[in-house]
């Protein structure tokens, strides 16, 4: 599990002290960090990581596409999660809600980044005001957006599904560029 990164090696303060820079991750857990002098001394430091909340009211959704899509066209959203501090948040579970759902394609949940952004599109077949709300880590974000869908109704279905997909090859089937490894 990955509990974050320690500068290393220590700055040398000119005092007799030493700084060193933690940046923890994402993830509730308890941390050492140890450290050991030119001259032999040894010492350790336990730190209890916890996990930071999603503040819904710091946390955004926007809109970084046209809001006058024709149906059809993708439609994409940035959620970025934000705490009570500021903190932008990754590793959180970001999914949208669009209404009405009628003949609505949309990305299955994304997780955040590093700074705490997630992107995911969504279209519709139908022309019509779709209105768009997010979650993160299942907290409802409490603004919404609306997008206006214009054009022909269109079917968005699959034409197939496939319960299981083989893909075969042989070395002779491959494309050559001449070398051999």
């Amino acid at each position: 599990m990955d509990k974050g990164t320690i500068q290393t090696p220590a700055v040398n303060n000119g005092d007799g002290t030493y700084t060193a820079t933690y940046d923890a991750a994402d993830v509730s857990s308890d941390v050492t960090i140890s450290a050991l002098t030119s001259n032999g001394i040894f010492s350790t430091l336990q730190l209890k990581l916890v996990e930071v909340s999603v503040s819904a009211s710091k946390s955004t959704l926007e809109l970084t596409s046209s809001a006058t899509p024709q149906t059809g066209e993708k439609v994409t959203v940035v959620v970025t999660a934000i705490s009570d501090d500021g903190l932008a948040l990754s590793g959180r579970v970001v999914e949208l809600k669009i209404s009405p759902e009628t003949k609505v394609v949309i990305d299955p949940s994304a997780k955040t980044d590093k700074d705490g952004k997630a992107e995911l599109t969504f279209t519709t077949g139908k022309p019509e005001m779709k209105f768009i709300k997010a979650s993160v880590d299942g907290i409802e974000l409490p603004s919404s957006k609306a997008v206006m869908f214009s054009g022909d109704e269109i079917n968005l279905e699959p034409v197939a599904e496939a319960e299981t997909l083989t893909a075969v090859t042989a070395k002779n089937s491959l494309p050559a560029d001449g070398e051999s490894t």
